[in-house]
């Protein structure tokens, strides 16, 4: 008989998985560790893929994604959060797809539109309360988003990446 209860697996004595087991496998609420013991991943599990809301962690323990996901996919609504950046939007398949927001860390925001997690290049920047149309673009390697504006001068927001 296979019980379903919370436990904890281990790999070559390293704590692997937390969480909640059904059937034997992970089902439910559970966090899945890296070798140093690092939270990678938080969130719901279903028939061992994860299925529902969940969190993605980078190795310092710092939120990078949080959202939606269905069979190890996000999929649905989700927030990247890069500690510079955050942008909020629908992800499918792991890309950004749709309408989406960019809040930047002094204050503004800027919606946009992916398709296939390709930008496009125009977007309206709300800034100090106030709504124009502005290029931008992910530049030098995606590690700058880059906004032009006609009446502002230029500006770049840099992206972290690990």
């Amino acid at each position: 008989m296979i019980l379903h209860r919370k436990g904890i697996a281990y790999v070559k004595g390293n704590k692997v998985y937390e969480g909640n087991f059904k059937n034997g496998i992970r089902g439910g609420k559970g966090i899945v560790y890296d070798k140093d013991n690092n939270k990678l991943f938080e969130g719901d599990w279903k028939n061992d893929m994860i299925d529902g809301i969940g969190i993605i962690y980078d190795k310092s323990e710092n939120k990078l994604f949080e959202g939606e996901f269905k069979n190890n996919i996000s999929e649905g609504k989700g927030k990247m959060d890069d500690g510079q950046i955050i942008y909020e939007s629908d992800f499918k398949n792991f890309e950004r797809d749709g309408k989406g927001i960019f809040y930047l860390n002094n204050g503004s925001k800027i919606n946009v539109i992916y398709k296939n997690d390709i930008l496009e290049e125009k977007g309206i920047l709300i800034k100090d309360g106030k709504e124009s149309e502005v290029d931008i673009k992910i530049g030098n390697n995606e590690k700058k988003l880059i906004i032009n504006h006609k009446n502002w001068e230029k500006e770049e927001f840099s992206l972290k990446k690990d």
